[in-house]
């Protein structure tokens, strides 16, 4: 789990800079949208917490059962699509503030969606693994 938390802090990172780029160069509607994403990355961070407390408390053996080891792993790999997803996200509107285009303000939205279904896959995945 240390590998998930250093990640989460990793893109928080990356997506501020991105912020900061956006203010400064007064890409309003993007810099709104990507504004609205920090409610996500909160969002996935509460979730990967509550993931991460739930797994240190029920899992007391270094061995985890099959059905922890398939949830772990579904929750793992929701959340690397995650990551990947606000990455694309991220370069797509670095791409538009030096360029803007149609083509990349479309794609800004389309990567803006693949975050959004991303971060409900996950956190859905963590509230039913959780129950």
């Amino acid at each position: 789990m240390k590998k998930a938390c250093f990640c989460v802090w990793s893109l928080n990172l990356v997506l501020l800079g991105s912020l900061i780029a956006f203010d400064a160069c007064s890409t309003n509607q993007i810099a709104q949208a990507s504004a609205a994403n920090g409610v996500v990355i909160t969002s996935v961070d509460g979730a990967m917490g509550l993931w991460a407390s739930y797994i240190n408390s029920h899992i007391t053996s270094n061995a985890p059962t099959a059905q922890q080891n398939a949830e772990i792993i579904a929750v793992s790999n929701s959340y690397v699509a995650y990551y990947n997803c606000e990455i694309v996200l991220s370069n797509t509107a670095a791409a538009y503030v030096a360029s803007p285009t149609t083509n990349l303000a479309q794609a800004y939205t389309l990567a803006e969606k693949a975050v959004y279904n991303s971060q409900s896959n996950i956190v859905g995945l963590v509230t039913q693994f959780t129950k």
